[in-house]
Formats: C-alpha cells, sequence, structure tokens
C-alpha cells in the first residue's frame, strides 16, 4: 500500500491518496483518458517521517515549542536529507525503471488538500519535467513543500496540525500538450450545476494553475454537451512548453492570444 497505481485508486482512497490520487482514480474508473503513473501513498509518507524520527520535530512545531519557520526549516532539511526505507526504495526503482524514458510530473496530493473546509490550492509543490531516475529526490521535495513556511502558516493559522495532513504525491507520465487547462463539474462563479467549465491556455497547463495568465473560458452543457459560452482571453501571453525533455516559458504569439483553442 505504498505506491500504488493511479488506476486502481477510487475517490473513496482520499485518505491514502489525497484528493488528487483519489480524483485521478476515479477518472480512470470513468473511462477518461489519463496519462499513467503511480500515487506515493500517505502510508509512504508517514513512515519514512517515523523512519527518520522526523515526526518529533513535527510534534514540536504544532506544540509551537519554538520558532515555528526555524522549525519547518529544519523539518524540510531533515526530509531532503533523510534515508528511504528498503521497501520504498524497491518501489519507486520499479517507477523509475517503467519511467527511465520519459519525463514526469511529480505534484503534491495532501490529505488535506480541497476539502470542504479547506484548499491547499498552491500551497505545495508540483514538479514538472523530472526524469525516472530523479523520482526518490522529486518525492522527497514534494513532502519537504508541507512545511514551507506559506504551507506551515495557513495551517497554523487555520488550527490544522501539522502531525494530521499526510503528503501522497502523483507520479505521472508528463504530455506534450497543444494546450491544457482545469475543468470544473461546475461553475465557480455562480455554482450552476448543469454545466462544465474549463479553463485553459497554450500548453502545459501549469500557467493556468498558477494564475499566470488570465485563461480562455468555454462553458459546456452537460445536457446537450454544446458549448455554450466562450470567453476568448487576450492576456494568454505566456505558455509553458516541454522543450529538450524540460518545461520552460515562452512568450505566446499575439495572434495567439485572441485565437480559441
Amino acid at each position: 500500500m505504498i505506491v500504488l497505481p493511479i488506476s486502481s485508486l477510487r475517490k473513496t482512497d482520499v485518505l491514502l491518496a489525497g484528493g488528487k490520487g483519489a480524483s485521478l482514480g476515479e477518472l480512470v474508473r470513468a473511462g477518461a483518458k489519463v496519462p499513467p503513473g503511480y500515487v506515493v501513498t500517505s502510508m509512504a509518507y508517514k513512515a519514512y517521517i517515523e523512519y527518520n524520527n522526523i515526526d518529533k520535530l513535527i510534534y514540536k512545531l504544532e506544540r509551537r515549542d519554538g520558532d515555528p519557520l526555524a522549525l519547518a526549516a529544519k523539518i524540510r532539511e531533515a526530509i531532503l536529507n533523510g534515508e528511504v526505507p528498503d521497501d520504498l526504495k524497491r518501489e519507486l526503482m520499479k517507477v523509475r525503471d517503467e519511467f527511465s524514458r520519459d519525463y514526469l510530473a511529480v505534484r503534491s496530493s495532501a490529505t488535506y488538500e480541497d476539502s470542504p473546509e479547506f484548499s491547499f490550492a498552491g500551497i505545495h509543490e508540483t514538479y514538472l519535467g523530472v526524469r525516472g531516475e530523479e523520482v526518490e529526490y522529486y518525492v522527497k521535495k514534494v513532502w519537504a513543500s508541507n512545511f514551507e513556511d506559506r504551507a506551515v502558516a495557513y495551517k497554523l493559522d487555520n488550527r490544522i496540525p501539522p502531525s494530521k495532513v499526510f503528503m501522497a504525491v502523483v507520479v505521472q507520465k508528463l504530455l506534450n500538450p497543444k494546450a491544457a487547462g482545469v475543468a470544473f463539474s461546475l461553475d465557480p462563479r455562480n455554482g450552476d450545476r448543469s454545466v462544465v467549465v474549463i479553463e485553459s491556455n497554450w500548453g502545459l497547463g501549469e500557467s493556468v494553475v498558477s494564475g499566470e495568465v488570465t485563461p480562455d473560458r468555454f462553458v459546456v452543457s452537460k445536457i446537450t454537451n454544446e458549448v455554450v459560452k466562450k470567453e476568448i482571453s487576450p492576456s494568454k501571453n505566456v505558455m509553458y512548453v516541454m522543450e529538450n525533455g524540460r518545461v520552460v516559458h515562452k512568450e505566446t504569439r499575439q495572434r495567439r492570444r485572441w485565437l480559441p483553442l
């Protein structure tokens, strides 16, 4: 249960795979085309924290036994420099070998993310263009982002115990799309559940997720499957693309900013 294929997960697996991981598994079940990958589960995170005695530092942070940001820095350092238990190392090596010729997206999927009460959007880290042999290092980087200053401040301000926020990690093949973005199962502006709203930009979807651009917006009826409204943004001035195996920023050509995707 420490590393699981995305395809084996369901929406009921939030505590194991976090919100992102569980939702991706549900999309696979529904027949959506989801790039292949795995979730390094919250059990792997918990085992790693305990194996390296980092839990003691986290409890100190939770009790505010010292400067919170100084403690958070110590926790991040301990996570990045910790030793991976043998069983987890073997599983990560299998992922490395399977994706040895691919580039990967390594994303946070915390157990508190996207809950009804709290939103961790943009607080934890995502890494794009990761090579297979780099998986172990970037999984640690995502774990460490659970204790970035902004993440710690959010947890403490909202009385969320840091010891209870377990970090699963999605490791997924990274595509090089013409366009990408975010789909909402309702209209986030007014709560209308009869539509799907898609916000998108040229290239990888990271420019949309990060808020770096004002994306195009398409409203699709769930009843007729027709696009009932389009908002084409002239502010799609930046896009992320894969170039020589790495993700780079490129300026969008002027005429394309006005074109629908």
